[in-house]
């Protein structure tokens, strides 16, 4: 039977067979099994920075982690500095914590079952992004959201138009003929609104023009600096 401790740093003089990482936003809960007894080593926080530091003492060693947002990092990170990482879905984690720990999910019981389920070899275990696809994969989301903005904003600024009786047919991006046909009702709407109106329609044209300068290079899709 294994012996449970609860520390507040890792001790890197002596070696490991696993160490599982529940991570957070700022820091991360850690259970480490020592290779030759198989203790239990629980720490409930360590900063990523004070992570690295243990990481650069440690020799190597195998991490486990979880899929999550910043996750890749974290595997490059470690890998950099010697260590192997085993990446292990929250599904695997959440029927482990059932059967063993009575369904108690903690941020501590998480990381012992990512270290207990590398021993499963039946697991198949989920690939990191390389370093590549996370500059793709971020390159494809900023576009994204910059002409989901854009959409946006054209479908508000007609939705106000409407309101006022102008009509702009499905399908039309010309901003200066929308510009037209907002500044032929100034009188009726008034300085405010028109100012308004043609304000998004500035903000259509700004979000367009960083859509084409900044993903017209081709070079941006591979993740060229």
């Amino acid at each position: 039977m294994t012996k449970k401790h609860t520390q507040t740093t890792l001790d890197v003089s002596i070696e490991y067979a696993v160490i599982g990482l529940d991570l957070a936003k700022y820091d991360v809960s850690l259970a480490a099994v020592t290779l030759n007894e198989g203790e239990i080593i629980r720490i409930d926080r360590v900063t990523y920075a004070e992570l690295y530091e243990l990481a650069d003492k440690l020799s190597p060693t195998l991490f486990a982690i979880e899929p999550c947002c910043g996750y890749s990092q974290l595997v490059l990170e470690l890998e950099a500095r010697g260590h192997e990482m085993r990446v292990i879905s929250g599904k695997a984690v959440k029927m482990w914590i059932d059967t063993h720990m009575s369904g108690q999910k903690t941020d501590i019981n998480d990381a012992l079952a990512l270290a207990r389920l590398t021993a499963d070899p039946d697991l198949r275990p989920i690939r990191a992004k390389s370093l590549e696809e996370c500059r793709i994969m971020t390159v494809q989301g900023v576009r994204q959201q910059l002409v989901g903005q854009r959409t946006k904003t054209i479908v508000s600024f007609k939705g106000f138009a409407q309101a006022w009786g102008i009509g702009i047919p499905t399908g039309r991006r010309n901003l200066n003929k929308m510009r037209e046909t907002v500044e032929a009702k100034a009188e009726m709407m008034g300085a405010a609104v028109v100012s308004a109106l043609t304000a998004l329609l500035d903000r259509i044209k700004t979000l367009a023009l960083d859509v084409i300068l900044t993903f017209a290079t081709p070079s941006t899709f591979h993740g060229v600096a």
